[in-house]
């Protein structure tokens, strides 16, 4: 249990404030308890111990009437390089607590320094004349860096730390007054780049300690926002990836890392997504890599170059053709109209384009794309699958139709139905592709393996012919 001390006054003093928050007022310093030993200073006190100030008589009848108990929450506390001012909780001797600033007061001395503190309480209005003495150490551990009290020296162009004990901090870091500092061997704060243990480490022109991003020399650099060493390589801040070149220098523009390429915007950051780059379209993954060739992205397709830069347009790829969006890239599904015709392009092909075949959509109308894939002729489906052709006009086609846009011919019966396959037409034969029903012309060879030659009016040719500078026998073939 803590003794009370009766402490004689010598200097200015500290005023509690209200209800146990102390209140900076002019100083007083007492003379240190007898018992009080100065723990984990770096410098001694020039304080001088006295013995305990007897009390007077009229003193210990007051005492003896309105007697108190004070305590504080610790005995120790870490230095800090400010006043400290432990919280004071004062009980009278019946047990009621009493109130800061209307029963008591509190001065606190030496309460800076490390060594032992002392507190003086002493009571006003109804506790007048009642007082104990408290004391507390202060310490400062081996991993404390705030400096001792002290003051700046500016001396052949640097600066030094002048403690008030005397001496100086050499080849350690100190923080002084928020901001850290290192002092070299010769007790000199560092400016600039400094190459300590961990690596290079930058100070400003007022010896500060940098850390998080710094300018000079025209460059950015990235300072390790606890121990203040330069980062080279990929560095995360605020969610945001960077790269700093092996001299530690922000890079910005394009980076080739292995066989990868990033794009760096030219405040540093890591792009990713889609980015115009002088003109041309690129797309960056999440890790930053520059994609090339196919690549999804929010489950649209798209193609990009061996340069990066996103296709657009038509784009001839494995024996197949597909369309992308002339703005963003994006393949194209479903009909597309471009210059002036229709396409589609099949979304169960991966985006192929269809060509020289019909296209059944799930209302039932039929479409046919023709060699260059452009839609030429339309139709409907009946219920027995098979395709009714229509003009222009939505009028029914019965036999023989030339598409001037596919170069070829159609024939629909009396009915309207696409044929397909071979057809007597009037006496003559004819053989019409077994999906589209195009009209062949020139050499066919059918599903048996047999040879057929077709004229360009599409009739087969039968008997002795010179054909492609050759002699060849063709026999009537009967069919049905």
């Amino acid at each position: 249990m803590l003794r009370n001390r009766y402490l004689s006054f010598i200097g200015v003093v500290y005023l509690a404030s209200i209800c146990f928050t102390p209140l900076l007022c002019p100083t007083v310093a007492f003379s240190l308890p007898e018992d009080c030993a100065v723990l984990g200073a770096d410098i001694s006190t020039d304080q001088s111990v006295q013995g305990p100030v007897e009390p007077s008589d009229s003193d210990r009848l007051l005492s003896d009437s309105v007697n108190f108990t004070a305590s504080i929450d610790l005995s120790t506390y870490e230095y800090t390089g400010d006043a400290i001012t432990p919280r004071v909780s004062v009980f009278a001797d019946s047990g009621f607590m009493l109130t800061c600033g209307t029963d008591y007061e509190v001065l606190y001395a030496n309460n800076v320094s490390p060594g032992c503190a002392a507190i003086a309480v002493n009571g006003i209005g109804d506790y007048a004349g009642a007082t104990t003495r408290l004391s507390f150490q202060i310490v400062r551990s081996s991993d404390n860096k705030i400096a001792l009290p002290g003051s700046w020296v500016y001396e052949n162009g640097k600066w030094w730390w002048r403690y008030e004990a005397g001496g100086w901090p050499s080849n350690c870091f100190l923080t002084i007054g928020g901001s850290e500092y290192y002092f070299d061997s010769e007790g000199y704060a560092a400016t600039g780049w400094k190459y300590l243990n961990d690596g290079w480490h930058l100070f400003s022109e007022s010896c500060a300690h940098l850390k998080g991003w710094a300018a000079t020399g025209g460059h950015w650099f990235f300072l390790d926002e606890t121990s203040g060493s330069m980062k080279t390589g990929w560095v995360l801040d605020n969610h945001n990836w960077y790269y700093l070149d092996g001299s530690g220098a922000m890079h910005t523009g394009w980076l080739l890392l292995g066989n990868s390429w990033y794009w760096l915007e030219p405040s540093g950051l890591m792009a990713t997504g889609f980015k115009l780059v002088k003109g041309s379209l690129y797309h960056f993954s999440q890790s930053g890599s520059m994609n090339t060739g196919w690549f999804v992205n929010d489950e649209t397709w798209y193609c990009a170059n061996a340069s990066g830069a996103i296709r657009t347009g038509w784009f001839y790829f494995d024996s197949n053709w597909y369309l992308l969006d002339s703005n963003n890239g994006a393949m194209l599904e479903g009909f597309q109209s471009v210059d002036g015709n229709c396409y589609y392009l099949d979304s169960d092909s991966g985006g192929a384009l269809e060509c020289n075949a019909w296209i059944i959509t799930q209302d039932g109308n039929a479409y046919y794309a023709c060699s260059s894939g452009a839609i030429v002729l339309t139709g409907v489906k009946d219920s027995v699958d098979e395709i009714k052709l229509k003009d222009a006009k939505g009028k029914p086609i019965v036999g023989w139709y030339w598409s001037s846009a596919a170069q070829t011919w159609f024939y629909a019966d009396p009915d309207g139905v696409l044929q397909r396959g071979w057809q007597l037409i009037g006496e003559r034969w004819y053989h019409l592709d077994n999906e589209s029903g195009v009209m062949n012309t020139g050499w066919f060879r059918d599903d048996d393996g047999l040879w057929y030659y077709l004229m360009s009016s599409g009739q087969m040719v039968t008997g002795w012919n010179s054909i492609d500078n050759g002699e060849f026998f063709l026999m009537l073939l009967v069919l049905g």
